[in-house]
């Protein structure tokens, strides 16, 4: 099998990086946990980093108790990772996303790097 396309270009899966969250926005739990950014607490009034989150928070806002919401969520990160992890191309994915790493849907690195919002927590 040749790896030439017909256009004479090379297959690179190899060389296709995935990914759903990075560094400098929502976690992977902020994803399925909020619908906007929250940077209130830097004093920016809440104008910098992304608004574009494409994030869903399943009916509530920020963490919840709620069997029904938090099973949701669950589901929703396994289909994402499922989702990554059998795309064509490498996976990136982001520390803390396995074990639920919440930043309290702050979106600047800044902010979370000055303990402005945001913890760590296992689901």
């Amino acid at each position: 099998m040749s790896s030439e396309r017909p256009h004479g270009r090379r297959q690179c899966a190899d060389l296709l990086l995935n990914f759903v969250t990075c560094h400098d926005g929502f976690t992977l739990n902020d994803l399925v946990s909020y619908n906007d950014k929250h940077n209130e607490a830097n004093g920016e009034e809440n104008r910098d980093g992304l608004d574009s989150n494409l994030s869903w928070n399943c009916g509530v806002e920020g963490s919840s108790d709620e069997p029904a919401i938090v099973g949701l969520r669950h589901r929703q990160m396994k289909k994402i990772f499922v989702i990554l992890l059998l795309s064509v191309g490498t996976p990136m994915l982001q520390m803390g996303d396995e074990i639920c790493r919440t930043q309290g849907a702050t979106t600047t690195p800044t902010a979370r790097i000055m303990g402005w919002g945001g913890s760590t927590g296992v689901c």
